[in-house]
């Protein structure tokens, strides 16, 4: 198993804990990779605060990339359940956003695959405090441009 997930590209990571052992999984187009930490896991309390992607004992253990959509269950998953949830993904590398301009001067914003996910735009972009507007789930959008600065993505729930 790589040590790391590979710089610049997606990948899945699960960490499956249960009484005996811990598995962590990554997924991505180089493979599927899983690797396990034999020792017993007691069950704890989840009461208090915590890190994900940093260890505050080891300054030089920090994740440095983007995490999304974590999810926190209160079971363990088995292999396939696992497997399911990565195929269940959309990929940022399946989803494809077309911008058509249109001869009255309109633009025809698509994207494939279709019935996926809803058109969202903003005209001020500044990270995590972007207000996003719904702009269409039926692609494509026809949307007309203003002098304005206008963002758009396709959001995946």
């Amino acid at each position: 198993m790589p040590e790391a997930p590979p710089t610049n590209q997606w990948s899945f990571v699960a960490v499956v804990i249960d009484p005996t052992k811990a598995t962590l999984y990554l997924y991505n187009k180089n493979g599927q990779f899983s690797t396990n930490n034999a020792i017993p896991h007691t069950s704890e309390a989840w009461d208090g605060s915590a890190l994900i992607g940093a260890d505050p004992n080891h300054l030089d253990r920090i994740f440095d990339g983007i995490i999304d959509e974590v999810a926190v269950f209160n079971y363990a998953f088995t292999q396939t359940q696992v497997q399911n949830l990565y195929n269940a993904v959309i990929q940022p590398s399946q989803l494809r956003l077309t911008a058509t301009r249109n001869t009255n001067g309109t633009l025809a914003i698509g994207w494939d695959p279709p019935g996926t996910g809803r058109l969202e735009s903003t005209t001020t972009f500044n990270g995590t405090n972007t207000v996003w507007n719904s702009e269409g789930t039926i692609s494509p959008v026809t949307v007309t441009p203003t002098g304005t600065a206008k963002f758009y993505r396709v959001f995946v729930p």
